[in-house]
């Protein structure tokens, strides 16, 4: 799910659904997820999906701005899919490129330092036994 707010573009079938059970696991959000949910949906809405670990699906990650494109039931995902890679590959790679960091330029160095926290924490999470109750 946290890698969701990585991704550069993500299509979804309209069955998806997306969840993350960080705390009742006994561990912490993840994948710069701490700095990534909270700038693309707001504090109250990602802290429903990192907090209480509350599922949502394709056409709500869509309106939250994870999700890029939502294929419904009556679309082929493969057809849909292809479009899109198609259209990828038929753009200037160099400015596709240049465009995509300029895109995240902005936001890059609290993602790393979001991440870096994590990953501390996460460290410690599973050396705890909480993680190793809550998986037995």
């Amino acid at each position: 799910m946290t890698l969701l707010a990585l991704a550069d573009f993500v299509i979804a079938k309209s069955n998806a659904r997306f969840f993350g059970p960080f705390l009742k696991l006994g561990m912490v959000p993840e994948g710069a997820s701490t700095f990534s949910f909270p700038y693309i949906m707001g504090q109250a809405r990602a802290n429903r999906y990192l907090l209480f670990g509350e599922p949502f699906t394709a056409d709500e990650g869509f309106e939250i701005g994870l999700v890029s494109r939502v294929v419904t039931e009556e679309e082929s995902f493969e057809e849909i899919s292809n479009d899109y890679i198609e259209r990828l590959i038929s753009l200037p790679f160099d400015t596709m490129s240049e465009s995509i960091k300029l895109i995240r330029s902005h936001v890059r160095s609290q993602l790393h330092q979001a991440n870096n926290a994590e990953c501390e924490i996460l460290y410690r999470c599973f050396l705890s036994a909480n993680l190793r109750n809550s998986i037995q």
